[in-house]
């Protein structure tokens, strides 16, 4: 009795270790083209923040993103992006707002766009222009949520 305990003990022990590597099934989800995320960027970032409409930008972003812009400290939240493009469009006229995708990469629910900019913020109140014209590098980090609504969780 005690060796048929013991066997059925290493059985199940044996049984119990080959599930652990068997997993939910997975859902398949197509990730887009770079060319969609392209798009993406343009359509639900660039377009509205030039344009000056921040509540349609906003919706690009997931609720808990963290916005790192130059020259302030750390925006956490949406509602902290949003102070901050409402700022800009309250005291700045944007001359020039110009985003050019350079490389996307993808892993699963997370898909990274990296480019380059070109901005010119004019001071609406003086018409000076306090940076001139900026050139820079930009990352957007993005989630797949479970809507299957891409979302932006990092903007640095």
């Amino acid at each position: 009795m005690v060796i048929l305990k013991a066997l059925l003990l290493a059985v199940s022990v044996t049984f119990l270790t080959a599930c652990q590597g068997i997993s939910k099934p997975q859902v398949e989800r197509a990730v887009p083209d770079r060319a969609y995320f392209e798009n993406l960027v343009q359509q639900r970032y660039v377009q509205p923040f030039r344009a000056g409409e921040v509540d349609v930008w906003l919706q690009a972003f997931d609720a808990d993103a963290i916005a790192l812009h130059n020259l302030r400290p750390a925006d956490r939240g949406v509602e902290a992006i949003e102070g901050f493009g409402l700022a800009v469009h309250q005291y700045f006229k944007l001359d020039q707002y110009d985003v050019r995708i350079t490389d996307v990469r993808f892993s699963q629910q997370w898909v990274y766009t990296v480019g380059e900019y070109t901005t010119h913020f004019v001071n609406k109140a003086d018409g000076k222009a306090p940076w001139g014209i900026d050139h820079g590098k930009f990352v957007l980090l993005w989630e797949l949520g479970e809507d299957g609504v891409w979302r932006i969780i990092l903007d640095m």
